[in-house]
């Protein structure tokens, strides 16, 4: 199973580097993205004592879904797999000036400041990923946040990470949902 991730993890980062993914932008509620998320991570969360903090508005920007269902899935399960029991991943999102964002918190203890810049990059997987604290998500090739990066910024969006508190926060902005579209 967990070779068969890798593989479609590899095939996800080749079609984004070859620029051959088949994006669809369109209004995504990005709220019930990450519900469907916490609802499937809530019992693995549980059993390693980790609280998810889900408190969105509706939340809509635009981006193409299936690739925004993965970005989300990957920032949640990142979150998850980080965070240490006790402590809680926090997710919150919104609208701005510059568009839409969410913003998915968690309790990792932080990356270290130099790390910060490397996290993105593809096979980059830090110390604490290569311990067994993940379990049952297992600690991961290293790709996933590269996919993010790279779903990001086909999209015409950001992503972004900073030390917060105990833990790190991610952050992904897309454009704004032009007014035409939204209602």
């Amino acid at each position: 199973t967990r070779l068969g991730g890798m593989v479609d993890d590899l095939f996800e980062l080749s079609r984004i580097s070859s620029d051959t993914l088949d994006l669809r932008p369109e209004p995504i509620a990005l709220h019930e993205l990450v519900d469907e998320a916490a609802r499937g991570l809530g019992p693995v969360a549980s059993s390693r004592g980790v609280r998810l903090d889900v408190d969105l508005p509706e939340v809509v920007g635009l981006g193409s879904g299936h690739e925004m269902e993965r970005v989300v899935q990957n920032l949640m399960v990142n979150a998850v797999r980080h965070t240490r029991t006790g402590r809680q991943v926090q997710v919150r999102g919104g609208h701005d000036g510059s568009g839409t964002w969410l913003a998915i918190t968690d309790g990792c203890g932080g990356i270290p400041v130099e790390d910060l810049a490397r996290v993105f990059d593809v096979g980059y997987r830090g110390s604490a990923a290569r311990s067994t604290e993940g379990a049952p998500l297992g600690a991961g090739a290293g790709l996933g946040l590269a996919i993010v990066k790279g779903l990001v910024d086909a999209q015409s969006g950001q992503v972004s990470v900073r030390n917060v508190g105990q833990g790190c926060c991610f952050t992904v902005r897309l454009p704004r949902v032009p007014l035409a579209e939204a209602s």
